[in-house]
C-alpha cells in the first residue's frame, strides 16, 4: 500500500512538472511570435511586459534599458489602480535597479516587510510604492547589464526557482529584439538625414542650374531678351 501511494505521488509530481514545462514552452513560443514582427522599442516593451505580467499574474511588469548610468522605462504593464513607472531615472537614485546592475544577478524579495537583504531606506521605499515582493532580472551582454526585467507584487509572494529561470530566459529573449529595434531606428534616422541632405542639396543646386540654363538659352537664341 505504501509503495502504491509513493508511486502515485511520484506520478503526480511528474505530471505536474511536465505540465509546468509545457506551459513554459508555450509562453516562450507566444513571446517569440509576438516579438518577431516588431521593430519599435516601445512596442517591444509593451508586448513583453503585457505577456509576462499576464503569465505570472504579477501586479506590475516593466523593462528598463540601462545606458550611461540611467534606466529608461518606455512602457509598463500594471494593475489599473497602480501609477505608471514610465520615465528616465538616474541609477544612483533608483537603488533597487542599481543593486541588480552592479551584482549582475537576479534580485528576489518575497516580503519587503521582513526581508533581511533590504536596508531600511530601500525597505521603506518599497512599502511606500506598494512593492512588497519583486523579482528583478538583469540582461547581461559582454559582461555588463544592459537591461533589467522587473516583476512586482503589492503583497508577499514566493518566487520559485523555475519562475526565476523563466523570467531570466524572457529577459534574454527581450534584449535581442530591443537591440535589433535600436539598430533599425538608427538606420531609419540615418536615411532620414541623408534624404534631408539630398533635398537641401537639390534645392541649393536648382537656382544656379536655372541661371546656367537661361544663359545657354540666350546664347542659342540671340533674339530673346
Amino acid at each position: 500500500m505504501m509503495v502504491s501511494r509513493f508511486l502515485l505521488a511520484r506520478s503526480k509530481q511528474t505530471e505536474q512538472a511536465l505540465r509546468q514545462r509545457e506551459e513554459c514552452i508555450a509562453f516562450l513560443l507566444k513571446l517569440s511570435d509576438a516579438l518577431r514582427s516588431l521593430s519599435d522599442t516601445e512596442a517591444i516593451q509593451a508586448t513583453v511586459t503585457r505577456i509576462t505580467r499576464d503569465h505570472f499574474g504579477a501586479d506590475r511588469c516593466y523593462y528598463c534599458e540601462i545606458h550611461e548610468g540611467k534606466a529608461l522605462i518606455q512602457r509598463d504593464a500594471s494593475r489599473p489602480d497602480l501609477p505608471s513607472v514610465v520615465g528616465e531615472y538616474p541609477l544612483h537614485s533608483f537603488t533597487l535597479l542599481q543593486t541588480v546592475v552592479d551584482a549582475g544577478q537576479p534580485f528576489v524579495v518575497s516580503n519587503a516587510h521582513t526581508s533581511e537583504i533590504l536596508d531600511e531606506p530601500i525597505r521603506q521605499l518599497c512599502i511606500q510604492l506598494q512593492i512588497i515582493s519583486f523579482l528583478n532580472v538583469p540582461v547581461i551582454k559582454n559582461g555588463q547589464s544592459t537591461g533589467v526585467l522587473c516583476l512586482t507584487q503589492c503583497s508577499s509572494r514566493h518566487w520559485g526557482e523555475q519562475e526565476i529561470q523563466l523570467v531570466q530566459e524572457t529577459a534574454e529573449r527581450t534584449w535581442p529584439a530591443v537591440e535589433r529595434a535600436n539598430v533599425e531606428e538608427a538606420l531609419r534616422e540615418e536615411y532620414r538625414r541623408k534624404d534631408e541632405f539630398l533635398a537641401m542639396l537639390g534645392h541649393e543646386l536648382r537656382n544656379p542650374l536655372a541661371i546656367v540654363a537661361n544663359t545657354l538659352g540666350l546664347r542659342a537664341d540671340p533674339g530673346r531678351g
